[in-house]
């Protein structure tokens, strides 16, 4: 990855997955100011990102990093921008396929109704959004739970101090309560039918497969053949909208 690093004349964007994912070929074409470099997990982008910024000695690049939203806290948001990376406001990159002004330009592409069209796509989101409420909030709570148990401090020495470190890491901890809370957090995004956050915490890479009998056809591949064909500048602008901007 240094190598990689030192060769590029471009700014660097360290992004989730592998050279083999949406990840990489979709940011790739929505920065293409930027160098592309795949880490893996959340965590590895932030690690690859501060490590690479505090190398100035050894190269002159500026790194930044990008990660989807997946259930982050607040805190969590904070602590990564200040560290140079950028969240997505989506639950996975997926999810962009389906941005409201995605589909609007779907709806162009395919000469369909726009108005009926998208808001019957919108309608069928929340329907499963619905269904999987119990998995949406489960997985949410879980993801802040592993949060919590991150902050443990695995450098205490000693029966008396690991004792208090895990005391301390799970005190006032309930599990129950951030369930009730993130339970509530998406059955306020159902009643208001508030899109861009069902978008934003329903996380299912089947979702723009279930939409294709909407659009009459399978909308995922239709857009990656749109911009692999250099057709989907509109696509990749409407996607753009709701992206960090990252110079």
């Amino acid at each position: 990855m240094f190598l990689e690093l030192l060769g590029s004349r471009k700014p660097i964007l360290f992004v989730e997955g592998n050279k083999g994912s949406l990840d990489y070929f979709l940011y790739g074409k929505l920065y293409p100011a930027r160098t592309i470099v795949p880490c893996g997990s959340c965590e590895h982008v932030l690690h690859a990102t501060v490590s690479f910024r505090e190398l100035t000695s050894l190269h002159s690049n500026d790194c930044r990093g990008l990660v989807d939203f997946d259930g982050l806290t607040a805190d969590e948001i904070t602590r990564l921008q200040q560290n140079g990376v950028e969240v997505v406001p989506v639950g996975h990159v997926e999810n962009l396929f389906l941005l409201e002004p995605v589909l609007t330009e779907l709806t162009k592409i395919l000469a369909l109704d726009e108005q009926a069209t998208v808001a019957a796509a919108k309608t069928k989101v929340f329907q499963l959004l619905t269904n999987h409420k119990e998995r949406v909030v489960s997985e949410l709570a879980a993801r802040e739970l592993e949060g919590v148990f991150r902050r443990f401090d695995a450098k205490a020495r000693g029966k008396a101090a690991l004792r208090a470190a895990f005391q301390n890491t799970h005190a006032g901890v309930d599990p129950s309560i951030i369930y009730e809370r993130w339970e509530s957090t998406i059955n306020a995004v159902i009643a208001d039918e508030t899109y861009h956050e069902a978008l934003k915490y329903y996380r299912n890479k089947g979702l723009a497969d279930e939409l294709g009998s909407i659009f009459r056809t399978p909308i995922r591949e239709l857009i990656l053949r749109k911009i692999r064909s250099n057709e989907g500048t509109e696509i990749l602008a409407a996607m753009k909208g709701v992206l960090p901007q990252i110079t």
